[in-house]
């Protein structure tokens, strides 16, 4: 189950695009609750990362 909330499984999934997409909608899932309070964070940063720079939000 851990290993389902891992940045990496992501961003394998965002590295399929086939073209750069102008909004990302991303949903936080119980896997990345078992990553302790800075498992989501971590997630968004990772698939911000890929992404051209802009001005992402987190709610």
């Amino acid at each position: 189950m851990r290993a389902l909330g891992t940045p990496g499984r992501l961003t394998a999934a965002a590295d399929r695009f086939t073209v750069t997409p102008d909004v990302v909608g991303w949903a936080c899932s119980s896997c990345s609750f078992t990553h302790g309070l800075d498992g989501a964070p971590d997630e968004a940063r990772a698939l911000t990362a890929l992404l051209p720079p802009s001005s992402p939000r987190r709610a």
